[in-house]
């Protein structure tokens, strides 16, 4: 973990999630940064490139889980 002055410390971080017996491990590597805050009725995810790419590789993991779901039954 490395640190600059005045930011964010960098870590990876990683999720396992289990659907239907299935481990889907989620990964974040130390230079994707995403935040996600309310504003109002509105959901506002700011990230840089790296945590925009890392966002679109788990939003197609879950929806290639759910096609997967969808199409056993």
């Amino acid at each position: 973990m490395t640190s600059e002055a005045n930011s964010t410390p960098r870590v990876s971080a990683e999720v396992t999630v289990v659907t239907d017996g299935v481990a889907q491990v989620f990964t974040w590597g130390g230079d994707a940064h995403i935040a996600v805050r309310s504003v109002g009725a509105d959901v506002v995810i700011e990230a840089n490139a790296a945590g925009l790419r890392t966002l679109a590789g788990h939003l197609l993991r879950v929806v290639g889980m759910v096609c997967v779901t969808s199409t056993s039954l």
